[in-house]
């Protein structure tokens, strides 16, 4: 094996990790119903190659499925459902792992460094706004594909200028972490409220009779609410900065336009797709992503942003892909044990025992974005949880509040996840973006906003609905 060549670990990574997307991509949406049965074996294959790579963490993932699979087995119909929710972990893995090629194509874009260098170099304050925006108005159209697009932007910018120093290094990691989490906090109050995200999809079938503008205000208002929060967090914790950064350069006009050409590329195209399949948008974005990966490396080619290139295809077939193995595994067998966990649960006597404790009615909408995020912390799938939440509300007598703060509560729960939670799609696809640890991502980074975020929210719950 020469220098240059991959191991071969690697390599069947790389096999087994493009045949899951294409054979996903075949079943969920060109309807090729053949590709269904190869795609859940595909989904195990996976498994076993990425177990090389596998830490703890992985370890523990798989043993729990592992157990919940036996419990589901025991069960009249356990085999199919199993089935089920092993097709469901290959669409959660081929998703995280197609929007991630998204990446491969930005981080070597000079539209991208250079709109990055000016929007760091805003000051601290107006840059959190920024990025928070950004990533709150990029959400609606975009879903998750906006992270991965815009967390290249932030890591480059920061580090767009030469770093001689300790002091530099240290505050390139600052305005990377203050930027990546403004832009999580923005991102993830979108699904509060936007009809693109499936999030909004799944309440407003779960909760029927919902009031779509009256959500849409609440929604608004809670987010207007956790924007100062945010804002008001970051200041605290980081303080006015010590010196002043260099100017930015003139306004990247010519960048940003070119950078609008990008979105709009995704943006038509996964709507475009959505409306001649027939298929939902996040299904719609796993098509796009190839094809924009495909185009805008021969576009950087052709402009001489880049040398060759086959040669940068050929460094992400037998670089990249591999790298992203283990978060693509992260996030199928997260969304498999989700699953399984809500067909084992007993709904019924869930809800027994919630109108048996005559919980207070605020108490009880302020506990289900609790309980989304907790859910997270042990690789529950956050829509899973929801969909659990809401058989349970649904089978009692009467709902805890009116169904548009049931369903704001749910969303808020949902987005809250993406913040505290280190399994959750965000996280996981940040992690694999940016290769930091998705318990930074969270935990670290955005651990006491989302503690003050949930007072807040039961501080209003209190005042709103009352007991």
């Amino acid at each position: 094996m020469t220098a240059a060549s991959p191991p071969i670990s690697d390599r069947i990574c790389t096999i087994v990790l493009l045949t899951l997307a294409a054979v996903q991509l075949a079943f969920l949406v060109f309807g090729q119903d053949w590709a269904e049965l190869p795609g859940q074996a595909v989904a195990l294959i996976t498994v076993l190659a990425v177990m090389p790579r596998f830490g703890l963490r992985e370890w523990v993932l798989l043993a729990i499925a592992a157990v919940l699979t036996v419990g589901l087995w025991t069960r009249p119909g356990g085999a199919e459902e199993a089935t089920y929710a092993l097709g469901r972990g290959a669409y959660f893995g081929a998703f995280i792992l197609l929007m991630m090629l998204l990446r491969e194509a930005a981080v070597t874009s000079d539209s991208i460094l250079r709109v990055g260098d000016w929007t760091t170099r805003q000051p601290p304050g107006r840059r959190f706004a920024v990025m928070w925006f950004t990533g709150h108005l990029a959400g609606i159209l975009l879903n998750f594909g906006s992270v991965s697009l815009l967390t290249p932007l932030i890591q480059r910018g920061v580090r767009a200028r030469p770093i001689n120093t300790p002091e530099e290094e240290q505050r390139a990691k600052t305005r990377e972490q203050r930027q990546v989490s403004a832009l999580m906090r923005g991102f993830s109050l979108v699904i509060t409220w936007a009809p693109t995200t499936l999030t909004q999809v799944i309440i407003f079938a779960s909760l029927p009779g919902l009031d779509i503008g009256k959500v849409f205000v609440l929604a608004m208002a809670l987010a207007a609410v956790l924007l100062v929060l945010g804002w008001l967090e970051d200041l605290v914790r980081w303080g006015k900065p010590k010196m002043a950064l260099e100017a930015p350069d003139g306004f990247p006009g010519r960048a940003l336009m070119d950078l609008g050409w990008v979105y709009a590329f995704l943006i038509v195209g996964a709507f475009g797709i959505q409306y001649l399949a027939g298929v939902s948008l996040p299904k719609a974005l796993m098509t796009v992503a190839p094809i924009m990966l495909v185009g805008w490396v021969i576009l950087q080619s052709r402009a001489g942003v880049i040398e060759s290139a086959p040669a940068r295809f050929s460094q992400i077939v037998s670089v990249s892909v591999p790298r992203m193995a283990v978060s693509t595994f992260q996030l199928g067998v997260a969304g498999y044990i989700g699953i399984v966990a809500a067909k084992l649960a007993p709904v019924g006597l869930v809800a027994d025992w919630t109108q048996a404790a005559h919980i207070p009615d605020w108490v009880m909408l302020a506990a289900l974005p609790v309980i989304i995020t907790l859910g997270g912390q042990v690789a529950l799938s956050p829509m899973v949880v929801v969909v659990f939440l809401a058989a349970v509300l649904s089978a009692l007598p009467a709902l805890p509040a009116e169904p548009e703060y049931v369903a704001l509560a749910l969303g808020f729960g949902w987005s809250l996840s993406i913040t505290a939670a280190p399994n959750s799609t965000a996280a996981l696809m940040l992690s694999g973006a940016t290769g930091i640890p998705p318990t930074t991502l969270t935990w670290r980074w955005n651990g006491v906003y989302s503690l003050l975020a949930m007072v807040v929210f039961a501080g209003l719950c209190r005042i709103v609905v009352g007991g």
